[in-house]
């Protein structure tokens, strides 16, 4: 004997469901219209509030047919959809979000081509007045009390969601407008990580100022102190000669005599000490200067500049 097993319908999605932009989520049951309604119109998905489920075209419709009213759990009499009669018998309109007051269908007929999907013998006239979509996927009117049983509420979140984020720098003020509902957690994330990288800038902008400020007081420490070496070689130049110009005159340069020199001082095995001219003695304090300069390591412009004179 064969045993017939039924295939299961899926189960409805627990968490929210994009499609074409927008955002969809299953909230829970209830038997009445004006519940349904309320319970859609208090949830929201990042700061954007939803509304009854709404359906704009074929894609939507078929959208919410395979993942909501025909789903095996949770209420067996449908889904709730947001639109009514209940204002003007036979002219059905949405009741809530971007499509709220727009006229669908009248009489027997949609308005201006827009889309519907009645099941066979919908909608009814009288006292149904609620729109649902039922469990194969097709649209019908119902009573918009408790009658039939608790049904489906799917919440709706539009597309677009309209804000301002403002992020100051020093140089600018930027303004964006026009996100998307399901990023604005992730713009927030990238605004907070751009002030973030906004200050380390500043920071380091300071801290380049900072070292350009020391680098400038540096140089000009430097060349103030070239500037006093070399105005104190110059001295030892000028005082130099004019101690040489006091001291006798050695031997000349044609063989004639001329007044004794002064000796230096020879050490205790050097040979016996001779004449010296003024360009001698000049050689001698010259060298003996430019020595001392480096021992104490000064290798400037003007301690070359001695050496460069110390021959006549």
């Amino acid at each position: 004997m064969r045993v017939a097993h039924k295939v299961p319908r899926p189960r409805l999605p627990q968490f929210s469901v994009q499609q074409g932009g927008e955002r969809y989520k299953y909230i829970g049951d209830v038997t009445t219209y004006a519940e349904a309604l309320q319970m859609a119109a208090a949830t929201s998905i990042n700061g954007v509030a939803g509304h009854l489920v709404t359906v704009e075209d074929e894609d939507e419709d078929a959208f919410l047919r395979s993942h909501y009213a025909t789903a095996a759990t949770g209420a067996t009499g449908g889904m709730w959809l947001s639109g009514s009669d209940a204002s003007t018998e036979g002219t059905w309109a949405w009741t809530s979000g971007n499509l709220n007051q727009q006229t669908f269908w009248q009489g027997n007929a949609p308005v201006s081509d827009r889309f519907t999907n009645w099941g066979a013998g919908e909608p009814q006239q009288g006292s149904q007045d609620c729109l649902i979509m039922d469990g194969e996927g097709l649209w019908a009117d119902v009573p918009c009390g408790s009658a039939g049983g608790p049904r489906r509420v799917v919440a709706k979140y539009p597309r677009l969601l309209t804000t301002t984020t403002t992020l100051t720098t020093t140089t600018q003020t930027r303004t964006s407008h026009t996100v998307d509902a399901d990023q604005h957690r992730s713009i927030h994330d990238l605004n907070s990580r751009l002030d973030a990288t906004v200050n380390a800038v500043s920071d380091l902008t300071a801290t380049v100022s900072t070292l350009q400020s020391s680098m400038e007081n540096s140089l000009a420490t430097i060349a103030a102190t070239q500037s006093t070496n070399s105005a104190s070689l110059t001295r030892i130049r000028q005082a130099i000669a004019s101690v040489v110009q006091l001291l006798p005159e050695g031997s000349s340069d044609d063989g004639g005599a001329a007044a004794p020199a002064p000796r230096i001082a020879p050490s205790h095995r050097s040979k016996p000490s001779v004449q010296t001219s003024r360009c001698d003695v000049f050689d001698i304090i010259l060298t003996r200067i430019i020595s001392l300069a480096h021992q104490h390591h000064y290798h400037g412009a003007g301690s070359r500049g001695l050496q460069h004179e110390a021959s006549c």
